[in-house]
């Protein structure tokens, strides 16, 4: 059996999030163990061309940023968010979810998501509080010694919060 474990920063900026994305991806990190959450701002100015269209809202392109660094983007409508934008494993764990009928007490789906993978509920709780107030919560999962490693690179990119936790039994 192995330790699953899991390191959230939360960033200010969509920018900010996507530096730390930046430096994860040249330690080594897996992009498929990197997860963020933002919410969803309302598209102001769309550009159609020849097989392309791009959004654009006020923290910029819709798509762009953090999100074009990582696989699997999606918008999900969140009762007590409205939009949020996610990329990353935590859109699965977060389907995952729903299509059980999973809840954890004082929780949303969101965190729900995070506590499915062994993130204590306050914490949960600390990211939803982030995710209200338009910051990004960043979360890379895995063994200790990926996570570990994870958490340096997060660190250099100024997050507003570091919380690493861990012991989540994996098979």
């Amino acid at each position: 059996m192995l330790s699953v474990q899991s390191v959230i920063s939360i960033y200010a900026t969509p920018n900010l999030a996507a530096d730390a994305i930046r430096l994860l991806q040249k330690v080594g990190t897996c992009v498929e163990r990197i997860s963020i959450a933002g919410s969803h701002e309302p598209t102001v100015a769309e550009v159609k061309q020849p097989e392309l269209t791009r959004y654009s809202s006020e923290q910029g392109a819709a798509w762009g940023g953090p999100w074009a660094l990582l696989h699997h983007s999606a918008i999900f409508k969140l009762p007590d968010f409205g939009p949020v934008r996610l990329a990353g494993p935590l859109i699965f764990w977060m389907k995952a979810i729903q299509a059980r009928g999973i809840a954890f007490p004082g929780v949303t789906t969101f965190g729900a998501g995070l506590v499915s993978i062994g993130v204590p509920i306050q914490t949960a709780l600390t990211c939803e509080h982030a995710l209200r107030a338009h910051q990004f919560p960043l979360i890379v999962h895995g063994q200790s010694e990926i996570v570990f490693a994870a958490r340096d690179a997060m660190a250099a990119a100024l997050p507003a919060s570091l919380m690493v936790h861990g012991n989540a039994p994996c098979n």
